[in-house]
């Protein structure tokens, strides 16, 4: 039954793809802001859920690196291991992986950090203008 459900989601995510291209919609203003937004919402939710994730692991010296396939697909998980562990590169590309518009804050970027044995002098001092999503 799972895997009927997943064929036929793939089959309408892939009808809506091309329906949008077909249409040309995915080129309007409004249509592009608005998924902008969506994507905007997901990520600030994910950090907010990621903050208590975070105090948990840190506080139980968690090892991330046996919960990346969680987290991650094969295909990201190959191009994550082609950085050394515990490098600053590995860390903030998992990172725009995950946040495309560069929400994540100074402490939830220092959280993970510790969490994943990077030196904080290796730490961005100032993290770029965090991006505004105008309506």
């Amino acid at each position: 039954m799972i895997d009927l459900i997943d064929e036929h989601f793939k089959l309408a995510s892939r009808f809506k793809d091309i329906v949008l291209f077909r249409t040309g919609i995915h080129s309007d203003k409004g249509f592009r802001d608005y998924y902008k937004i969506i994507q905007a919402r997901q990520v600030i939710a994910k950090r907010v859920w990621l903050g208590v994730v975070l105090q948990t692991a840190l506080s139980t010296n968690l090892n991330p690196y046996e919960y990346l396939r969680e987290w991650f697909t094969d295909d990201e998980l190959k191009n994550i291991y082609s950085f050394g562990d515990h490098t600053k590169e590995q860390l903030e590309y998992m990172i725009s992986l995950r946040d495309p518009f560069g929400f994540c804050d100074f402490d939830t970027r220092n959280g993970l950090y510790k969490l994943f044995s990077v030196p904080l002098s290796m730490l961005p001092e100032q993290l770029p203008e965090e991006p505004r999503v105008d309506f």
